[in-house]
């Protein structure tokens, strides 16, 4: 049965070519519920429903853009990063400063010029679920450095060659950060700090308006296989089926 035909990949085209990015609190996550009760129902699982829940902090990104005013002006690609406060319409200018990997040291070592500018955090490329986690976990300390250090906001050098952006939190307690943040585009962030590595003075302009709600219901989508030989116990299997929104949902 499991090397039979399945409806897995068109399952999948459904849901990342008519749904798309389904970022928490957005339409198209209301409208991946509806399709998941639906598939739920059509597989013949029993008791099919959603269970609301109420998240204290919704995110959801809005408008995103920036651009370098020098040496030479250009348009840059960002993405507000999560949980981050927003920049507000008129954007913040400011010079950049390399911080590296942003260790504590790397902060330490240029607190005189951190102040009342960006601080760009830059990155090596991933290639394992090591390199993934350590940017989810290091992300809460980095932001607090550049906070104490008087920062205006932190640029993330996109770990993925190819102009490739994403998403990921920069905390987890339910709270937006004091700062805002963005990620900027491997190559166009290797090019800054190139530039800053040759004494120039680089600066940016970034704007980011991030919808922050709180107290929003949500819903999971919930079916029942009923067992036959244990039918009181209980096997619990989950999935994301909210996605952030840069792609089509599909990790």
């Amino acid at each position: 049965r499991t090397l039979g035909p399945t409806t897995i990949l068109r399952d999948l085209e459904e849901l990342t070519d008519e749904v798309g990015g389904r970022p928490s609190g957005s339409a198209a996550l209301s409208q991946a519920i509806i399709w998941g009760i639906d598939k739920f129902r059509a597989a013949g699982l029993v008791n099919v429903r959603s269970e609301p829940y109420t998240v204290p902090i919704l995110w959801l990104p809005g408008a995103e853009f920036g651009a370098v005013i020098r040496p030479n002006s250009r348009k840059l690609a960002v993405a507000a990063l999560p949980f981050t406060s927003g920049t507000g319409a008129s954007g913040i200018e400011a010079e950049v400063t390399s911080v590296g990997l942003g260790e504590d040291s790397d902060f330490a070592r240029f607190k005189d010029r951190l102040r009342g500018g960006w601080v760009l955090i830059e990155t090596t490329p991933m290639r394992s679920n090591d390199g993934l986690d350590a940017e989810y976990l290091n992300a809460p300390r980095i932001f607090l450095a550049a906070r104490k250090a008087g920062a205006v906001g932190v640029l993330w050098m996109s770990t993925r060659p190819g102009r490739l952006l994403y998403r990921h939190p920069v905390r987890f307690d339910d709270a937006i950060d004091p700062l805002p943040g963005a990620m900027l585009d491997r190559e166009d962030a290797l090019r800054i700090s190139r530039a800053l590595t040759g004494g120039k003075f680089v600066r940016i302009k970034v704007v980011t308006e991030p919808q922050i709600l709180a107290n929003v219901v949500l819903a999971n989508v919930v079916g029942e296989v009923r067992g036959y030989a244990k039918p009181a116990e209980s096997v619990v299997l989950g999935a994301h089926l909210d996605s952030w929104d840069l792609g089509q949902g599909a990790l």
